[in-house]
């Protein structure tokens, strides 16, 4: 059946008996009509329903229910009190008031949420905020499908609750086959979802990480696909929240956009002190190291630095660590033993860490106390960021892209 031109749809038979509100949907599309159940199960969701016994009819009305822009399969089941199998369909919330769903539809849903609200089954929040999903329409996600929530601390949440082992496992696959990470060891990784399966009834999750949402945005920005896809559904559904919750959401997308971006050699002209100096940074190399107390993200940075014309040669080691509570800490030794001595130590190695972007430090005796922003400057190095696992998918892809360019030149 191809997609309805002129539809019509509303509530009859509308009844809140014994608490459980339901009715009549009625459809009616280029002259065809069908009827289907319409309820508000547990945890507010709203459930369109219909079973039959004929096969036939079933795929009918829901083949009128796609014309109407709604997802709608028939599955069997088999009605062990009538020794039969059974033919339905069952559609949901979120895909009931998909944008893709004919406003006519949507509008019917909404009023019998109305109608719920003034038999006394719906607080007027929940209502405000249900009813504003079949007002404005939601993204159509397809099986996989995450929404977003501004927290009360301003973090903002992107997450799904699946209803069946099914689902949940598509949403795992999907987010595994970006690359992301739902455990990882060590105290320099990154997870970027967590998950836990339904089970005895009860919806499971799949919540993404401040860091996975980072992850789809550099991933995205890299120009893969899937990962553009996500992205841009993410930020519909902000949208749909609100002006804030967008912008909270483009701005977690885009702080990761630059890492691994920038692979050394590279020169660049920094002032330390009122002096003009020019940076040639000559190598990155980046690991991490399991101390007895502290893993340490290590950066080896050999450049050269020059000024009034002569150059000197700088190898420094910057070394990260975690605090207790989480904070990410980093220092640089500057040594009396170097040319020129301890001060001079010290202006060609802030000259150096300006080149790689760093804003600012505290300075002691005998070292550069950095903070998380300059790892944050740091991850911009592709080195630094392979260390720590987040390139990965972007160099296999660089990869896949040579080999491709290569068999293209020899063909």
């Amino acid at each position: 059946m191809a997609r309805a031109e002129r539809v019509k749809a509303w509530i009859k038979d509308f009844t809140a008996e014994g608490g459980k509100p339901r009715a009549r949907l009625v459809v009616e599309t280029d002259g065809a009509a069908a009827e289907y159940t319409i309820r508000l199960d547990k945890d507010n969701a709203v459930v369109l329903y219909f079973s039959t016994a004929n096969r036939e009819d079933a795929e009918w009305k829901a083949a009128l229910l796609r014309a109407v822009g709604v997802r709608a399969e028939v599955k069997k089941i088999y009605h062990k009190s009538l020794s039969r199998d059974e033919w339905y369909t069952a559609v949901y919330t979120n895909a009931l008031a998909a944008d893709t769903v004919h406003e006519e539809v949507r509008k019917a849903a909404a009023e019998f949420l109305r109608l719920c609200r003034e038999a006394g089954v719906l607080s007027a929040d929940t209502y405000r905020r249900m009813a504003g999903k079949f007002e404005r329409g939601l993204p159509e996600w397809g099986e996989v499908r995450f929404s977003v929530l501004l927290a009360k601390n301003g973090a903002v949440n992107a997450w799904c609750q699946p209803r069946n082992p099914e689902s949940f496992r598509k949403a795992v696959e999907f987010l595994r086959g970006l690359g992301m990470r739902d455990t990882c060891e060590g105290e320099w990784c990154f997870v970027h979802f967590t998950a836990k399966e339904p089970r005895g009834g009860e919806k499971g999750f799949v919540r993404i990480t401040v860091d996975g949402l980072k992850y789809i945005g550099w991933l995205a920005s890299r120009g893969d696909k899937k990962a553009q896809w996500l992205r841009d559904m993410l930020l519909k559904e902000a949208e749909v929240k609100g002006e804030e919750v967008r912008r909270q959401l483009e701005r977690r997308f885009s702080e990761w956009e630059q890492w691994g971006s920038v692979k050394p050699p590279f020169e660049k002209e920094v002032e330390v002190d009122g002096r003009r100096m020019g940076v040639r940074v000559e190598e990155v190399e980046a690991w991490r190291e399991k101390g007895e107390k502290k893993e340490h993200l290590v950066v080896k940075i050999k450049a050269v630095v020059a000024e009034d014309g002569r150059g000197a040669a700088v190898e420094k080691k910057a070394r990260f660590f975690k605090t207790n509570r989480g904070e990410v800490r980093g220092y640089v030794f500057i040594h009396a033993s170097a040319e020129g001595g301890r001060e001079a130590d010290y202006q060609r190695t802030a000259a150096v860490l300006k080149a790689l972007g760093v804003e600012s430090w505290s300075r002691k005796p005998k070292q550069i106390q950095l903070t998380g922003g300059a790892l944050a400057a740091f991850m911009r190095l592709e080195p630094v960021c392979a260390a720590l696992g987040v390139c990965r998918k972007n160099r296999l892809t660089e990869v896949r892209r040579t080999r491709s360019e290569v068999e293209t030149r020899v063909g």
